[in-house]
């Protein structure tokens, strides 16, 4: 538990130095950072308290919600319109993957049951 509690110290502590520096350089502001900073010090005290590993949490929830708005932002070049209509045809073709994934899902399960 301590080398847990030393591990998060030391990952807090890195990235406050990583945005402190970009702070510095002028990339972002000095408020992106305090809120970045207090975005990762909330969601590493959650996923310890719920007993979620983190790492899991970061490559399985946070990396593909990134993924998803840097390529809206991408292609939708910094225009609202065109990064709304993305998102909503991104949304719209995730709602129908998702009603795939659980008509299959249904349908493997009560085959499972039979066995």
């Amino acid at each position: 538990m301590i080398i847990a509690i030393l591990f998060d110290i030391l990952l807090i502590g890195s990235v406050a130095l990583w945005l402190i520096k970009l702070a510095i350089d002028g990339a972002i502001s000095i408020e992106m950072a305090a809120g970045a900073l207090l975005g990762l010090a909330a969601l590493r005290a959650i996923t310890r308290a719920i007993g979620f590993s983190f790492g899991r949490f970061l490559f399985t929830v946070l990396l593909p919600i990134a993924g998803i708005l840097v390529f809206i932002i991408w292609y939708g070049g910094g225009d609202i319109g065109q990064m709304s209509s993305i998102f909503g045809s991104l949304a719209t073709l995730m709602i129908a993957v998702v009603g795939v994934y659980i008509m299959v899902f249904g349908v493997a399960r009560t085959f499972r049951k039979k066995d």
